[in-house]
């Protein structure tokens, strides 16, 4: 839409809006009519027009099945308060403003993070608030026409007269009630995933936008929604799960050495060369890959791309895999951790001084509650830490770990320190980048300046790990050092053009790619283990960190580290056995029986409540 035909259209409804209280009268006498036969029906209708206008490019294809489903969806979905409150403008003009604001959603959270809005961000609005600073939101033609039109709707509500239902009639308060109770019925029974062939588990898992883009955001948002309850895994008993744990048992050692244990998940820290070989101004990882004397390193394989960090911090401090819980959800917002197992837990008990240091707000992710179950003594945020050094708007790297070389020194006795950075959270725009020489790429120079201001973060978070590692050299106090990036960032159009073709048409192996970061253990002390380069993922790291700290683990991190060798790699799309090949979750393969006890474990993990009442 051009510039004047959008001014001319909000001029002409502006004088629609001015007439209103004119053409509330002339209309008056059919009210009735305007309402039940026009307004009420068309509201559905509208709200997911603008819902799909605003974020789907591809509105247009979209089968005639699916936009009756989403329409019969939404037609329940407003039906019941429209029968149920008296005041029936605002219910139509609340209901439009919601499937507006929910396709507005879906629009700038796939641009920033690469997946649309699903039932976890609805919990964690707080900590989008908190980093949507970062972000440049620009606003496309599509966006315009859908605020246009749901301008000229309000506009038109305000010319229908008000009318309320009052109970004059007992026959009409039971028609709404029964009405209400057939549409909450079909909301809360029907089998949306099924019925419209989602498939979100298998075929969809790493393609929701794809579902939503497809088949609507209505149908898609409903069937995570409706998922989130966690349901027993097929044959689960408690007293199985224990025996599971029972026959992996470890014996433990006294440990010669027992270090301080750091542990630093670097916020989108990862090699764009896992995706595909290109051509850069510079070498932006040169200290990382200098370091020889590493305990273990490689590519980790994490469960999110492009944010939603906390699932990462999650599989790396419980051993628990988001590829065994519900699609679309974050543990922190959805369940009690008070019983979960994890590491700070495990070191707590062991005599460790406990800290989690975060330079953002304490609240992003539900983090305080969450960290006060796990187990951590501290948590320092940023009113805490008092003042920090910035880059490109975030606490940069540098200063973040100079308050864990700060805490380490102020610190008694053994410690776990974990610190989650921020410097390169998104978006990557190019302001504010004055002061650091900006790496480049060769072949689309300009063209992705978002990968260049990417890669510029991270040559200086690349120096800050180098400084960081040059200080733990010279201290003489045994150090055990984690460093692993919690997933790659959303630039979505470059990774298509490295790959040569469109996300959704990209293979397993392909698409795990994206979700490919480094990590490395280190230590400034001798150790018994030989230096090793090995794939993993987040789910085995934290039991991988106990095992080179020679501190003994649970029956669940053992169980871990004995499936690691069969399974060394596992998250929510899929797993790769130790022959290399990737493959889904219903495929049958000879590690199956790991992946079924994974699934029981795991439940008695965080669910099994004959489980939490041993522990109370």
């Amino acid at each position: 839409m051009s510039r004047e035909p959008a001014v001319l259209f909000f001029l002409a409804v502006t004088v629609i809006w001015i007439l209103a209280g004119q053409i509330r009268t002339w209309v008056a006498a059919h009210a009735n009519c305007l309402h039940m036969g026009i307004a009420a029906p068309v509201t559905p209708v509208l709200g997911f027009y603008l819902m799909e206008k605003v974020y789907n490019p591809y509105l247009d294809r979209m089968e005639g099945k699916y936009i009756a489903g989403n329409l019969l969806w939404l037609a329940c979905l407003f039906a019941v308060p429209y029968v149920v409150f008296a005041g029936k403008r605002i219910v139509m003009g609340m209901f439009v403003i919601g499937c507006l604001l929910f396709g507005l959603g879906n629009y700038y959270v796939s641009c920033f993070r690469g997946s649309p809005v699903m039932p976890s961000d609805l919990l964690a609005a707080a900590t989008a608030l908190q980093v949507a600073g970062g972000y440049v939101f620009q606003v496309p033609e599509s966006v315009i026409k859908g605020v246009l039109c749901w301008y000229a709707w309000f506009a038109l509500l305000c010319c229908l007269p008000k009318r309320s239902v009052a109970n004059r009639w007992k026959g009409r308060a039971v028609a709404s009630g029964l009405l209400a109770g057939i549409c909450a019925g079909y909301l809360c029974q029907a089998d949306i995933e099924s019925r419209y062939e989602l498939h979100l588990r298998y075929d969809n898992q790493w393609n929701i936008n794809g579902v939503y883009q497809e088949k609507g955001s209505a149908l898609g948002f409903t069937a995570l929604a409706k998922n989130i309850r966690m349901a027993r895994p097929d044959g689960y008993g408690t007293d199985m799960a224990v025996e599971i744990l029972s026959a992996n048992r470890r014996q433990a050692e006294e440990p010669a050495v027992i270090p301080t244990i750091v542990a630093i998940m670097d916020e989108s820290f990862g090699d764009l060369r896992a995706v595909g070989d290109f051509q850069c101004s510079e070498e932006y990882l040169k200290h990382w890959y200098a370091v020889d004397d590493f305990l273990c390193r490689g590519s980790l394989y994490a469960s999110v791309y492009g944010g939603t960090t906390a699932n990462t911090e999650f599989e790396f401090l419980t051993g628990n895999s988001i590829g065994n819980l519900p699609m679309g959800i974050v543990p922190y917002q959805i369940y009690n951790m008070k019983h979960v197992g994890n590491l700070a837990g495990i070191l707590q008990r062991a005599g460790f001084e406990t800290t989690a240091i975060h330079p953002e707000s304490k609240g992003n992710w539900n983090r305080m509650r969450v960290y006060e179950n796990f187990g951590f003594r501290s948590f320092l945020g940023k009113d805490e830490l008092g003042d920090m050094e910035y880059f490109r708007g975030r606490v940069s790297d540098q200063s973040s770990f100079a308050k864990v070389t700060e805490r380490f020194e102020n610190g008694t006795g053994r410690q776990f320190l974990f610190n989650i950075t921020m410097q390169n959270h998104g978006g990557y725009e190019p302001e504010g980048m004055e002061a650091a020489p900006m790496i480049r790429l060769e072949e689309e120079q300009g063209r992705y300046s978002d990968v260049e201001v990417y890669l510029t973060g991270i040559r200086e978070s690349d120096l800050a790990i180098d400084a960081l590692i040059r200080y733990f050299r010279q201290v003489e106090e045994p150090v055990l050092l984690c460093i692993f990036g919690d997933h790659l960032p959303n630039v979505g159009a470059w990774m298509e053009e490295t790959i040569g073709e469109r996300e959704a048409a990209f293979t397993l192996e392909e698409k795990q790619r994206m979700y490919a970061v480094p990590y490395m253990i280190w230590a400034n002390y001798d150790t018994p283990y030989q230096s090793c380069e090995m794939d993993t993922s987040a789910n085995y790291l934290g039991a991988m960190l106990l095992n080179y700290a020679g501190i003994p683990g649970t029956a669940y991190t053992d169980f871990l580290l004995e499936m690691r060798k069969e399974v060394p790699v596992y998250n929510a799309f899929g797993y790769r056995t130790a022959d290399g090949r990737w493959h889904t979750f219903d495929e049958e393969t000879q590690v199956s029986g790991w992946i079924r006890d994974y699934r029981m474990v795991q439940y008695y993990e965080m669910f099994d409540k004959e489980r939490k009442k041993e522990e109370q």
